[in-house]
């Protein structure tokens, strides 16, 4: 038998999980890391990115990017355990993450706040990732 008084803890718990949110797990000056939940129907509200960002998935499916009037931008199809790397948004477009799957979606973004592009450069053996320099210059010693 459980406590009802754990009871309404646990009624809540259950209840948030239910919601599309975002929850902050660390931000300081140089980074910001944030887990998403996109429930099935429940998009995220308008909003933008203003740094390039990395993405890691936990629960995968297929995302669609939705533009101010509901417009189709763009449909990622992301896999679990997998990380994909999205560029900055462009200037005053913002947009709205829709799940139309039957799942719910969760990844984990981190996001630089510093160090842009000037310490880092393409190396196409990693998919196109970005690499600080201090790596590449390691490799050619």
């Amino acid at each position: 038998c459980v406590d009802p008084e754990k009871r309404k803890g646990l009624d809540t718990s259950l209840k948030r999980k239910q919601v599309t949110r975002r929850e902050e797990l660390l931000e300081n000056d140089r980074i910001k890391i944030w887990k998403t939940s996109i429930l099935p129907n429940q998009p995220l509200r308008l909003h933008r990115h203003d740094r390039a960002r990395a993405v890691y998935v936990l629960s995968g499916g297929s995302l669609k990017v939705l533009g101010e009037q509901t417009h189709l931008l763009d449909t990622y199809t992301w896999e679990a355990g997998k990380a994909y790397f999205l560029e900055a948004d462009p200037p005053d477009h913002l947009h709205a993450d829709r799940n139309d799957g039957t799942e719910p979606m969760e990844v984990v973004v981190l996001e630089l706040k510093t160090g842009g592009s000037k310490n880092v450069t393409e190396k196409k053996d990693r998919g196109g990732m970005a690499e600080p320099d201090w790596v590449k210059a390691k490799e050619q010693e």
